[in-house]
């Protein structure tokens, strides 16, 4: 609970610097819309194996863009994971999981050019993962005891430290397209209901490769010089 409690101070401080920012710089705001591949690394992946089954989900976004290099955004998004480990011997751990995942994480975003229709850029960030790992059947395991070591309990919930590289191209002044490859680094070794008995190492982590759309909103806004000559030209 305590590293919760720091993730969620970090998260508000993020909101409340960008708020701060938003009266220094002018800027709009974009609402992104995304699909994602998404895959994990644990103790069910197979010897030799690191990432290699993806698994659907959906990414909903807040960015608040200007003609700054840095800029915040806000995620929020929700996914399942499935995998299977038959090497495993013994009644326990479990070697078989189907675990539902829902995220929200604030990142900061550096962009290498800022005047241009394709934009790359890097991005780190810190949030919160939720978890619920089941088996087979959809039972939850999180309150299985007799597939973990005595007295071995976790929460649902943990944070997450998300880095991600990019590339955004303008279309025009309202909408851009975005690919974005994220690797994500959790503070848990429970996503897959397994820890002191798993074969591999460390907590869990995952990869995520993201296309998205966003759509800038707020028209009442009038962008100063600088941010005219940051947005590309309709007749370009």
């Amino acid at each position: 609970m305590a590293k919760i409690a720091v993730v969620a101070a970090m998260i508000m401080a993020a909101t409340a610097a960008t708020a701060a920012c938003q009266k220094r710089w002018p800027t709009y705001v974009q609402i992104g819309a995304g699909f994602f591949a998404f895959d994990y690394y644990g103790d069910l992946s197979a010897p030799g194996e690191t990432f290699h089954r993806f698994h659907p989900g959906g990414n909903i976004a807040v960015q608040f863009e200007s003609a700054k290099r840095l800029y915040p955004q806000i995620n929020f998004g929700f996914t399942r994971f499935t995998a299977q480990n038959r090497n495993l011997v013994g009644n326990k751990p479990n070697k078989y999981v189907q675990t539902p995942v829902w995220y929200l994480d604030v990142e900061l975003k550096v962009r290498m050019l800022r005047k241009t229709r394709i934009r790359p850029y890097a991005g780190v960030g810190l949030g919160i993962m939720g978890f619920n790992p089941k088996d087979a059947a959809g039972k939850p395991l999180i309150d299985n005891e007799l597939l973990r070591d005595d007295d071995e309990n976790y929460g649902s919930v943990a944070p997450i430290f998300p880095l991600t590289v990019g590339v955004q191209y303008r279309v025009n002044r309202q909408i851009s397209l975005n690919l974005d490859v994220y690797q994500i680094f959790s503070t848990t070794d429970y996503t897959d209901n397994i820890g002191r008995l798993g074969t591999v190492g460390g907590p869990d982590h995952f990869r995520r490769i993201q296309m998205s759309i966003y759509l800038t909103i707020g028209q009442k806004f009038r962008p100063g010089r600088e941010e005219m000559r940051a947005l590309p030209n309709e007749e370009d």
